[in-house]
């Protein structure tokens, strides 16, 4: 048994299993732009434990069929990650470069399926390898069995090397590493380990660096654009408050206990400042309508619910204090011009949606007092 490869493989496989499991606990949207990263970090995981058991077995001759086993299923596995490599920077480029072609990664297919058909030709012939008292002996055909994933693994480098840009990479110091490091892995444990067939720590390090530098930022990029487009279905983009949808959810994911405040405002005239002044003089006058009621309860929830009508919801409210609030937003809204109708009602916040209901009920009462006290014509 080779003790030092069997080690090596069993951390570089806890290693690639913490990235997978990590894969995981992202966005959606993450998880599909990440599905062939995972196919590559799934078989090279597998790899990694296949060749640990082969060598970890070695020399014991009542596991003989064993020992063949996994050693043959290390020589295929191989070839499967390098094909998912092989198409996993096919996807990457064809998302910033539309004309690059699919002949490479449908050529690795092909060239990878000769080699799997190669292995298992030389290992039932006993000319790739064969297994004497339960050791793996190498057959005159072992030599060749590196050429194919030598190739693919060369023509991946040079593809690397001229599409890195898509990758957002364009440091030529950290595209190196993608060779380097691999390749450092061999250098490391060849004079350690003498017997390396199938290179799946090699594999391993190479996918760390992937992941680390170009796997990690399109997962942050989906993060981040995962949490903008939960912020902008939930809120309202002209005033920044809660919208409907915002304002439903926190509707129904939250438990009110004791007393609270629900405060119902419709902007007055709206459609008049828009036919009369244009609709940036009516965005204007919703903006101002949203800066009064959030400075007016900086300890409550505002949402804008619809074009004019915003719902205020106010925790650990008390009638008395409530109403010395409520007549201050009063007292301003009539200096400012009356441009809001405003109701409000306090009550158990454990039923929220009957609060609002008759708050808006008294915000139509206000609207009625503002239309007949102005003058002015109810359907502008």
């Amino acid at each position: 048994m080779n003790s030092v490869i069997v080690f090596v493989n069993l951390i570089s496989a806890l290693f690639i299993f913490i990235i997978i499991i990590g894969l995981y606990q992202v966005p959606q949207d993450a998880i599909r732009l990440t599905r062939h990263f995972r196919y590559c970090m799934w078989a090279c995981f597998a790899g990694l434990l296949t060749e640990m058991a082969a060598h970890g077995l070695n020399g014991l001759s009542e596991y003989g069929a064993a020992v063949f086993a996994f050693n043959l299923l290390s020589f295929i596995l191989i070839d499967c990650v390098i094909v998912f490599y092989g198409f996993y920077f096919y996807y990457l480029i064809t998302q910033t470069d539309k004309s690059y072609p699919k002949t490479l990664p449908n050529l690795t297919v092909v060239l990878c399926a000769i080699d799997i058909c190669f292995s298992i030709v030389g290992a039932i012939t006993g000319k790739l390898f064969k297994i004497v008292d339960g050791s793996y002996v190498a057959g005159p055909w072992s030599p060749y069995s590196k050429v194919i994933g030598g190739i693919c693994f060369i023509a991946t480098v040079v593809v690397f090397m001229r599409y890195h840009k898509a990758f957002g990479i364009t440091s030529p110091m950290v595209t190196s590493l993608f060779v380097i490091v691999p390749l450092l892995s061999f250098v490391i444990l060849a004079p350690q380990a003498g017997d390396i067939r199938n290179g799946f720590v090699g594999a391993a390090a190479s996918l760390a660096v992937v992941y680390v530098i170009v796997q990690s930022r399109i997962i942050a990029e989906a993060t981040a654009n995962a949490e903008l487009y939960n912020t902008l279905s939930t809120h309202d983009i002209l005033t920044g408050l809660g919208n409907r949808r915002g304002y439903q959810a926190f509707v129904g994911s939250n438990s009110i206990k004791g007393e609270a405040a629900a405060v119902f405002a419709d902007v007055n005239s709206l459609k008049e400042a828009n036919d009369r002044l244009g609709h940036e003089a009516g965005d204007k006058l919703i903006v101002k309508s949203a800066e009064i009621l959030k400075n007016a309860f900086p300890d409550g929830k505002v949402f804008r619910v619809s074009g004019d009508e915003f719902v205020c919801i106010i925790e650990n409210a008390t009638r008395d204090t409530f109403t010395k609030r409520m007549d201050d937003l009063a007292a301003l809204i009539y200096d400012g011009g009356r441009y809001l109708s405003v109701g409000y009602s306090v009550g158990d916040g454990s039923d929220i949606l009957d609060l609002v209901k008759k708050a808006e009920q008294v915000m139509y009462m206000d609207k009625s007092r503002y239309y007949k006290e102005t003058g002015k014509d109810r359907r502008h």
